[in-house]
């Protein structure tokens, strides 16, 4: 039986002028039947992300080892514009296609850190081998329109165990719409479930919510409901929120109303703006 092939689509670093430190971005046909559909389904791939290009004013010129080299913005524009050529063909990425990286990290390590510089310029930043690895772990990508799933991993070499895992699951349809579902795990550390979201409940009124689990304590650390309403000139919330105390391990129990008048200065908590902005996703996960 013949491996899944990685088909190389997009070059950078040293194998082509692309301004990308990463060398290789490839996917993988995972669901093909034999190796003949998996080539057929990578052409596939290969022929939408170049209009996906060319629709974007950007060169269609091949790298050394046949990828495109166009001028992205970084990894994370790269990644993107792969899985919306996977899903212009017709496929599902992370179901029937894989992403797989050769980042080639030797070439642009320079006095014992990761200098992006050599070959994004100006923008390039520098990172130390953990920073490295964080971000590795970091990258997230969507795969479908309203779907996204951020995943981290990081890899302890020293003890040949997971340091960290992350998933987060999200579905986002509209504005002011979302329903997050997520895991995550620290060596030694903690390991945790959390469900959130925030849905509009008419035009004027909108509903968030929280759970947070920790699966070695078998408890709820946090948990919240609110609800929002705003009008053309003010806005009003409500927010309960019950939460494990991290200096004494006691629950505490909070109730919070904030006032707002549009142009002016809010009254009450600012608690359920920034809940709101973690469950839409503005800050990291």
């Amino acid at each position: 039986t013949l491996p899944v092939p990685m088909m190389n689509i997009i070059n950078g670093g040293s194998h082509s002028d692309a301004p990308i430190a990463f060398q290789e971005f490839m996917v993988m046909p995972v669901k093909a039947a034999n190796f003949s559909q998996a080539m057929q389904m990578g052409s596939e791939i290969f022929h939408n992300l170049k209009k996906v290009l060319h629709d974007r004013n950007l060169s269609t010129a091949v790298g050394d080892e046949g990828g495109f080299a166009p001028t992205l913005e970084g990894t994370e524009d790269a990644l993107d514009t792969i899985a919306l050529a996977v899903k212009n063909a017709g496929y599902t990425l992370g179901d029937e296609f894989m992403i797989a990286l050769d980042c080639a990290a030797a070439e642009f390590y320079v006095d014992g850190k990761y200098d992006y510089s050599k070959f994004e310029g100006d923008t390039g930043v520098i990172r130390t081998s953990k920073e490295q690895a964080d971000y590795i772990a970091e990258l997230g990508i969507n795969v479908w329109e309203k779907w996204s799933i951020d995943l981290r991993y990081q890899y302890d070499t020293d003890t040949s165990s997971s340091a960290r895992t992350a998933i987060r699951v999200k579905y986002r349809p509209g504005a002011f719409k979302a329903i997050n579902v997520a895991y995550r795990y620290a060596r030694d550390s903690l390991e945790q479930t959390d469900i959130s979201f925030s849905y509009p409940l008419g035009s004027r009124w909108n509903a968030i919510g929280r759970y947070n689990y920790s699966l070695p304590d078998n408890k709820a650390l946090d948990q919240f409901v609110g609800i929002e309403y705003n009008s053309c000139c003010w806005g009003i919330s409500f927010l309960s929120r019950q939460t494990i105390s991290r200096s004494t391990g006691e629950t505490d129990s909070s109730i919070a109303l904030q006032f707002a008048l549009k142009g002016f200065s809010n009254f009450g908590s600012k608690t359920s703006q920034d809940l709101q902005r973690d469950i839409l996703g503005e800050t990291r996960f």
